[in-house]
């Protein structure tokens, strides 16, 4: 038999698009990878391995991005090695191992993500801190539309 699978920059609690952002913005402990089956609906098929790790106190979106990248090239070589040593037996291997892990949380999508970066006046010093360290990436900065006005977050 064979399966697409896909490599999914995130743990499966954090499904769809934005996920370090999310992880970011809600004060998550721990991110990771997911390897898993592909099926029609995004982030919804088996399982077949997450590898975690700690996110950093005060880790900023760039530098988290960065590692879960890397944590998820590292998970697709060792598939690849895995697959072409024992061919369908590793994914069955991996499908058993997996058995406790399951996708959890709403799937999520790069627009919310776009709303999250537009500031609004009613907003604490705390909020936009969180808002800026969740969403500040080269290119993709938070702002604040202000009469007609777009004002874009750059640190001094």
């Amino acid at each position: 038999s064979s399966a697409a699978i896909n490599f999914h920059p995130a743990p499966p609690n954090y499904r769809g698009s934005g996920s370090t952002n999310w992880a970011i913005y809600d004060g998550a402990k721990e991110f990771g990878s997911t390897a898993h089956i592909m099926e029609n609906e995004i982030d919804s098929g088996q399982i077949l391995e997450c590898r975690r790790f700690k996110i950093k106190d005060n880790e900023t979106l760039p530098e988290l991005w960065d590692r879960t990248n890397k944590n998820t090239f590292s998970l697709a070589i060792d598939f690849i090695d895995g697959i072409s040593k024992s061919g369908n037996s590793f994914i069955e291997d991996k499908k058993k191992e997996a058995e406790s892990e399951f996708w959890s949380g709403k799937l999520r999508k790069i627009s919310e993500v776009d709303q999250l970066q537009s500031l609004t006046t009613n907003l604490s010093k705390g909020d936009v801190d969180k808002i800026i360290r969740a969403t500040s990436i080269d290119g993709f900065e938070p702002f604040i539309t202000l009469w007609g006005y777009k004002f874009i977050y750059k640190k001094v």
